[in-house]
C-alpha cells in the first residue's frame, strides 16, 4: 500500500553558480533538474539506476506534466534540502511532489507526473511491479 504525502527521500545540496541567472537567483528551469536528480538518487538508493531503466527494461518513464510554485527566492550558495513525496499512484502513472526547503522555510514546491510507457508498444502500461514495490516500500 502506498502512503501518500510521506517523504520517500531527502537530498541536501546548495545552489551552484551554474544553477543561477545573472542576478544570482535560481534560474526557473533548474528546479526541474534538481528534482530529477533527487528522483535518480532515490532510485540509486534502492539499487536501481535510471540507466538500467532506460537501457535494460521494457518500459520508459517519461514526464507528462510538471509544474512549480516558487514561494521564496533561492540564491547562489543557499543550502537547501529537497524532500520527495508520493502524491498519487494510478494504474499507469505516478505523481511526485518535491519540497525545496531553505532554513526551515519551503522555498518552492514542484509536482512531476511520470507515466510508464512500453518501449515496444509506445503506449502507457501498468506501473511495473518492481517500480511499484519501490514506491510502496520506502
Amino acid at each position: 500500500m502506498v502512503i501518500l504525502n510521506q517523504s520517500l527521500y531527502t537530498y541536501h545540496s546548495i545552489i551552484y553558480l551554474e544553477d543561477t541567472d545573472s542576478a544570482g537567483l535560481l534560474y526557473f528551469s533548474r528546479i526541474f533538474q534538481l528534482a530529477h536528480r533527487v528522483f535518480e538518487k532515490f532510485l540509486l538508493q534502492n539499487n536501481t539506476s535510471l540507466y538500467s531503466v532506460i537501457s535494460k527494461k521494457e518500459y520508459n518513464l517519461p514526464i507528462v506534466h510538471a509544474d512549480v510554485d516558487y514561494l521564496t527566492p533561492l540564491y547562489l550558495s543557499d543550502s537547501i534540502e529537497i524532500k520527495m513525496y508520493i502524491e498519487k499512484v494510478g494504474n499507469s502513472s505516478f505523481s511526485l511532489k518535491y519540497k525545496f526547503i531553505k532554513k526551515d522555510t519551503i522555498a518552492a514546491i514542484a509536482h512531476i507526473v511520470h507515466v510508464a510507457v512500453s518501449k515496444n508498444l509506445g503506449r502507457s502500461i501498468k506501473i511495473p511491479e518492481e517500480l511499484l514495490f519501490l514506491l510502496q516500500n520506502n
